[in-house]
């Protein structure tokens, strides 16, 4: 117990309960409560979140599963990669910038100045309520051969509103040859 708040362990999101408090229960000011109070509550269901597993560089390898996507709540995530042009990319280093979340104005910033896109698109997730479920993104497949250099994986969903300066699900990764 803490002031008026009191907390209780155990309870699932996406749950309903209903919680006796038992006569006799101390307060903070020393009485006890004179007879049972039953109380129903609910516990919300967990906000919508996505994010890739992983942080820095992976190398994708022919065969993979793909980058792992981090979902909770959700059934689809609209898809980008971008690739980073081999003259910006020393720039992206000396700022510190590689590898970090990209916002939706630092994405459009990229295909403005220094990248391209190689691909849009969107994915299914398979969702499981309330639980977080990673689903590979197959650049594989989806993709097929990429040519060297540094991409961007950034994924995000409509149900999640990123302002422009919110981060979205952000991957870099690096194709070697």
């Amino acid at each position: 117990a803490r002031d008026k708040t009191l907390c209780v362990d155990g309870l699932q999101h996406g749950q309903k309960y209903r919680i006796t408090l038992r006569e006799g229960l101390p307060g903070s000011d020393g009485k006890r409560l004179p007879v049972a109070d039953n109380r129903d509550i609910e516990v919300p269901n967990r906000k919508p979140a996505l994010a890739f597993r992983g942080a820095g560089y992976i190398l994708p390898r022919i065969g993979t599963d793909g980058l792992p996507l981090r979902s909770i709540n959700l059934d689809r995530a609209k898809l980008q990669v971008l690739r980073i042009n081999d003259r910006s990319l020393v720039e992206k280093i000396y700022f510190g910038r590689i590898s970090q979340q990209l916002s939706d104005h630092e994405v459009g910033e990229i295909l403005d100045r220094s990248g391209q896109e190689v691909w849009r698109g969107e994915m299914a997730i398979s969702n499981s309520r309330n639980q977080a479920v990673v689903t590979p993104f197959p650049i594989d497949a989806v993709l097929g051969k990429l040519e060297p250099g540094v991409y961007i994986a950034v994924a995000s969903t409509e149900d999640i509103k990123p302002g422009g300066w919110d981060h979205k699900a952000t991957q870099w990764f690096v194709v070697s040859d």
